[in-house]
Parts: structure tokens; C-alpha cells; sequence
């Protein structure tokens, strides 16, 4: 579950800011090596630039603390580019990476995604995509989608 807020709001000289908070409740079966059994916590900075109409820039850090016993807490940081086609349509791309403080550089994952969203209503986003690992750490790929519920408080 993940909770999105926008600081500050785009300016002409300045990227807009936002924080994000996440927690992964433990529901996958410890018994059968799905999960750990332990909730983790997430919190990410995120800045956004749109430099165009059509052209917007996007970079991500953030720092989880893995609630499973003996690991590490992680580091992760992501640029993206969004191209706009039309009023419903966007392509995006993205180059994501992942530090776990355990020393060992080569378990950490860098991957990179391509896919698409589809506004389906002013406040309901569809995306997809297909992710590929750019190192042996990342999963080979990974085809993922989800919907974006937005609402303003």
C-alpha cells in the first residue's frame, strides 16, 4: 500500500516535490518462502520536471526498512521519462536500481522498464509494462500493470 503527496507544485525554474509512504503488509506464506512474515516500511522523495507539453522527467530516492530479521535495509533510486501522446495515452521508460548495504555490490538489482498508461477517468490510471534486469541480480524480466486511484483531500 503506498500513499502519494504533493508538496510543492511545479514551478518554471523548479521540479515539483512530493513524498510518498509505503508499507508491504506480511499476507504471502512464510511457511512456503513467499514472505517473511514482517511488514516493511518505505519512504521516497520524488521530483518531477515537465520540460514540455509532451515531455516530463521524474526521479525517485527512497529508503526501505525490511522488517524480516538478519536483512538488510535497502536504498532505492529511479529515473524516468514520461512522453504524453495524447489526452489518455503516455509512454514511459525508466532505469531503476536497488542498494541493500550488505557489500556486496553484484546482489544489487538495476533493471530497466518500459510500458504505458491509459487515463481511464480523471481520478482512475491503468499501466503496464515489462521490466528487464540490466544486471544478474535483476529478475531476467518482469511483466507488471496496476491502476492509480487519485483523489485530493
Amino acid at each position: 500500500i503506498k500513499l502519494k503527496y504533493q508538496l510543492l507544485g511545479k514551478r518554471i525554474w523548479m521540479p515539483a516535490f512530493a513524498v510518498a509512504g509505503k508499507v508491504k503488509i506480511p499476507t504471502a506464506s512464510e511457511s512456503k518462502g513467499l514472505g517473511s512474515g514482517r511488514a516493511d516500511f518505505g519512504i521516497n522523495a520524488i521530483f518531477t520536471k515537465e520540460l514540455s507539453k509532451s515531455f516530463v522527467l521524474h526521479l525517485n530516492l527512497g529508503y526501505t526498512f525490511i522488517g524480516e530479521h538478519g536483512a538488510d535495509n535497502e536504498m532505492n533510486y529511479s529515473g524516468a521519462a514520461q512522453y504524453i501522446l495524447s489526452d489518455k495515452w503516455a509512454l514511459v521508460g525508466e532505469i531503476v536500481g536497488v542498494n541493500n548495504f550488505n557489500g556486496r555490490k553484484g546482489d544489487d538489482p538495476i533493471s530497466g522498464l518500459l510500458g504505458t498508461y491509459y487515463l481511464i477517468s480523471e481520478n482512475v490510471i491503468w499501466d503496464a509494462g515489462v521490466e528487464i534486469g540490466m544486471n544478474k541480480a535483476a529478475p531476467d524480466f518482469r511483466l507488471t500493470t496496476g491502476l492509480t486511484l487519485l483523489f485530493k483531500p
